[in-house]
């Protein structure tokens, strides 16, 4: 909560500096027509995120594709609104699909291995987003060190990926250690859950079919930002946004730990919109119009969350599990 608190302070300081009559201005001028926009080009991109979760699961069926996209939504909501880091955010995606139906130990793994196909197919996002930032016309010195560090960075991303996998294959024997220890009711579910995933892992067509999936839901998330703006009559490059949503989501991932990533999203776009030419008012209420558009999806999701658990709590005798709603 301190971070967070710390993070809306930054925020608010921001804005301040660059002045809130220029971003008023600029948050007008993109406007209802720009939010509704963003919102209806916000759902298919999710339908493509949910489709990279469900791939992951050989035993899913129709349906579960979607409970995974209604679980996508509290996955994305939880950690855009809630005052959680991101990790908060996987926890209760998880959550949403066993509430939804899927089998505990299949939503736990999945949910391991679908962190990690989103990572893989956001470097490749960042990847996409450093070629369009080289590109730029009379780049200056601090495109040149930005371009340094973001291909440094990005390589460091992949040594980052290919640790996660092994780490995820490997390093079951001291976790289950850890949980007899523990937790020994809960062995069995642990037991499930690192089977899967090892299983999942022996068949990596599964994860890269899921990356790309990512990979194509971010740019397609780009294109939906641009078109909001279009339908604002905001007509501008379609390279620019996808180059300034690229290196973003960049910065958000290295800060996943601040919630609600406040602070943080706000600075991101206002250095990032620099070398894109976009000037500091626009960046934020950009970054401001894509809040309003998350708290909008995101709340009907969390309230429809919070529905279900109260229908399981009334339904189920306490058991004093975490994420299993039947476990035993």
């Amino acid at each position: 909560m301190v971070i967070a608190i710390i993070g809306l302070a930054v925020a608010t300081g921001i804005i301040a500096w660059v002045g809130f009559g220029k971003v008023a201005h600029a948050f007008a001028e993109i406007g209802w027509r720009g939010l509704l926009g963003m919102i209806a080009t916000y759902l298919p991109p999710v339908a493509l995120l949910a489709s990279g979760w469900w791939a992951l699961d050989p035993g899913a069926k129709l349906k579960d594709w979607f409970v995974l996209y209604y679980a996508r939504l509290v996955r994305d909501a939880s950690g855009e609104l809630l005052p959680f880091s991101s990790l908060g955010g996987f926890v209760f995606g998880a959550r949403a699909a066993i509430l939804g139906g899927v089998e505990p130990a299949a939503a736990i793994s999945t949910t391991a291995a679908d962190v990690t196909a989103e990572f893989i197919g956001q470097l490749g996002f960042t990847a996409v987003g450093i070629a369009l930032l080289a590109q730029q016309p009379a780049a200056k010195l601090e495109n040149q060190e930005l371009l340094t560090s973001s291909v440094l960075g990005l390589a460091a991303g992949v040594v980052a990926a290919i640790l996660f996998v092994f780490a995820q294959r490997w390093a079951s024997g001291p976790i289950e250690r850890a949980v007899a220890r523990w937790a020994p009711s809960a062995l069995a579910h642990t037991s499930a859950v690192i089977a899967q995933l090892h299983a999942l892992y022996r068949k990596p067509a599964r994860l890269t079919i899921s990356s790309v999936l990512h990979l194509a839901a971010w740019l397609l998330g780009a294109v939906g930002v641009w078109a909001g703006l279009w339908m604002a009559g905001i007509h501008m490059s379609l390279r620019t946004i996808v180059g300034v949503e690229s290196l973003v989501y960049v910065v958000r991932t290295i800060t996943f730990a601040t919630p609600m990533g406040l602070g943080v999203i706000e600075g991101g776009y206002v250095l990032v919109g620099h070398l894109f030419g976009l000037s500091p008012e626009f960046a934020l209420a950009l970054s401001l119009i894509k809040r309003l558009r998350d708290i909008s999806i995101g709340l009907p999701a969390l309230g429809a969350w919070q529905v279900l658990e109260g229908r399981h709590a009334m339904a189920t005798p306490r058991k004093g599990t975490a994420l299993a709603p039947d476990a035993e």
